[in-house]
């Protein structure tokens, strides 16, 4: 039995490990806390500015939710694609 005090889960990855965990997160026990972080661009877009999370099941997004995370921690150095100086 996981008390909803206590849990959290915890996304590392790509857009669809963070989609996975938040849907999961989201959806078990009346929603647990989620905390995110991304490693691309498109993950960073989608976790900070909408807190939507889909899987594509039957050609489509059918199964999701809107749920944002309690934290979210970006690094910059685990996206390949920007480069600040």
């Amino acid at each position: 039995n996981i008390q909803k005090k206590k849990s959290c889960i915890i996304g590392f990855g790509n857009e669809y490990i963070c989609n996975i965990s938040c849907n999961i997160s989201s959806t078990y026990n009346k929603g647990i806390d989620y905390i995110s972080i991304p490693t691309t661009i498109l993950t960073i877009i989608d976790t900070v500015l909408c807190g939507k999370n889909c899987i594509n099941v039957l050609n489509g997004n059918i199964i999701g939710t809107y749920y944002k995370p309690k934290y979210i921690f970006i690094n910059y150095k685990y996206d390949r694609y920007t480069r600040f100086k």
